[in-house]
């Protein structure tokens, strides 16, 4: 009897034993799909709701000058790759558009982010660096820096809510020989959302 009782006590302490090694596994598995992967896509969606920078000082209803109530409204998908989990580099190219004046011009940038990675919800810390182009008499560069909060959405896929601070310039060309062209600046902090797959 005694030696029937040791051996139910020593089965349910391997059982309780198993038991406790399979779950205590089970997050090492979902930390195990988790990792990072060397190439990522991202997509951000970004608004500016207004100017700071200098306005030009052509007549005010001049259909390229910035004024006070300029928006700017865009949205593009860079592809990166992650140099170390939680810092990562890439391009981004997308759409996006000016209210004043009133034109759509396409964004070619490069990018640097550092957040904590495909593991947790950090914060988020991303600079920019580039130019647009949308025809050969409307061009300019600017640099653009964000810092947010990112969280995870689902397993891989994570959001960040941040504020984006852009400054940039349009360099405008005129076929007049007494204007050849006229820069204007646009400066301005907005919101700006975006999704990524790790």
């Amino acid at each position: 009897m005694v030696i029937e009782s040791f051996f139910r006590k020593s089965l349910g302490i391997i059982l309780l034993f198993f038991m406790a090694y399979g779950y205590s596994q089970q997050p090492e598995e979902e930390e195990q799909n988790f990792k990072f992967k060397r190439i990522t896509i991202g997509t951000r969606f970004l608004a500016f709701i207004s100017n700071y920078g200098e306005k030009s000082e052509l007549e005010v209803d001049n259909p390229y000058d910035f004024t006070d109530g300029t928006k700017l409204t865009g949205l593009n998908l860079s592809v990166n790759y992650n140099i170390i989990n939680g810092l990562s580099v890439g391009v981004g190219s997308g759409i996006e558009k000016f209210t004043q004046p009133n034109f759509n011009y396409v964004p070619l940038y490069t990018r640097i982010a550092i957040n904590g990675g495909v593991e947790r919800s950090s914060f988020h810390t991303e600079f920019q660096i580039g130019g647009h182009f949308t025809n050969s008499s409307k061009r300019g560069g600017f640099h653009r820096f964000l810092f947010g909060y990112r969280f995870r959405v689902y397993k891989t896929v994570f959001s960040d809510v941040s504020i984006i601070y852009t400054y940039q310039n349009l360099e405008q060309s005129f076929d007049n020989s007494q204007r050849l062209y006229d820069n204007y600046n646009f400066e301005s902090v907005g919101l700006s959302v975006g999704i990524d797959i790790n």
